[in-house]
């Protein structure tokens, strides 16, 4: 039972260290130094948040907001095939957040393998204590057939729960 515990402890902890990184960020200029910003974050050039699911403008609550004019769009055409120009004020976010499925189904997979094979180790190589007398003990391949068993189950729900939840990347400035 101790060694059970051991292994829950142990997934835990390295769940814990899942899920979502802080980084700050210099406080944009511009719209546009916004876009390239992000573009630069997840890696592509053309990197417009209202066109990107996995981006996500972060704002201050209401309470904190400013009384001010709303922004009003600019007369004129839209910009480089755009629908209509940005109506973001840049002072007024105050960060934004990156969701990729990908990285978080690697972190699930590698978690799920680790915890599932430990897990599997643990229960196919223990003596069974209500077993005959004269039963033989667990063998190591025993051992090894049960973490690989276990392992697999374990790295393939970590890597669907992973991709379900994402890994978030937070940029705050």
């Amino acid at each position: 039972m101790r060694r059970l515990g051991l292994v829950l402890a142990i997934g835990a902890a390295l769940l814990g260290g899942c899920g979502t990184t802080t980084h700050q960020r210099s406080r944009p200029a511009s719209f546009d130094q916004l876009e390239t910003q992000i573009g630069r974050d997840i890696g592509t050039e053309d990197a417009h948040p209202s066109e990107n699911p996995a981006v996500t403008l972060l704002y201050p609550p209401a309470s904190e907001r400013p009384r001010a004019a709303p922004a009003l769009a600019l007369p004129g055409p839209p910009l480089a095939g755009r629908s209509a120009a940005p109506l973001v004020d840049v002072s007024q976010i105050r960060g934004y957040q990156v969701r990729r499925r990908l990285p978080g189904a690697i972190e699930g997979l590698i978690i799920g393998f680790a915890g599932g094979a430990a897990l599997g180790a643990i229960l196919s190589g223990s003596a069974q204590p209500d077993a005959p007398v004269g039963t033989a003990p667990p063998s190591a391949g025993d051992t090894v057939a049960g973490a690989v068993l276990f392992g697999t189950l374990g790295g393939l729900t970590g890597a669907l729960i992973g991709a379900l939840v994402g890994r978030t990347d937070l940029y705050l400035f």
